[in-house]
């Protein structure tokens, strides 16, 4: 039997995995829509998405991203204003860096090297994350 790193790289690469990886997430706007009871029993009628461990934590509290909050509009590394009108679901862009084209040149650019757009980035923890 291969090891998970190994059977993800067959995956990827098409070179029939042993079984096909995946990551079954129910997303933070069903924990705040629905019952979290409700939630915890569908998890542990499909144990198959996500397996029964005794140490595995119930969902109790929300940890919204900054871009999920209603009520706290979030500015990107761009200059863009998100806002959301439900808790747990990405908004949308309320006002733009841009008022329009002739400011193109006053427009500052995430550095890609530090910044993924939403905000700072280590680009060689995630490297080193993937070739180990």
């Amino acid at each position: 039997m291969i090891n998970e790193r190994q059977n993800i790289l067959r995956a990827v690469r098409f070179e029939k995995p042993e079984y096909i990886p995946m990551i079954f997430h129910i997303n933070a706007a069903s924990w705040n829509y629905y019952p979290n009871d409700a939630l915890n029993e569908l998890i542990g009628e499909h144990t198959m998405l996500s397996p029964k461990t005794d140490d595995a934590p119930k969902r109790t509290e929300l940890e919204y991203q900054a871009l999920e909050q209603t009520g706290k509009p979030f500015t990107d590394s761009w200059g863009c204003v998100w806002e959301t009108t439900s808790n747990g679901i990405v908004g949308t862009v309320t006002k733009h860096p841009l008022k329009n084209w002739q400011d193109i040149d006053k427009l500052s650019v995430p550095d890609p090297e530090k910044d993924t757009g939403r905000g700072t980035v280590d680009w060689q923890s995630i490297s080193h994350e993937l070739n180990h």
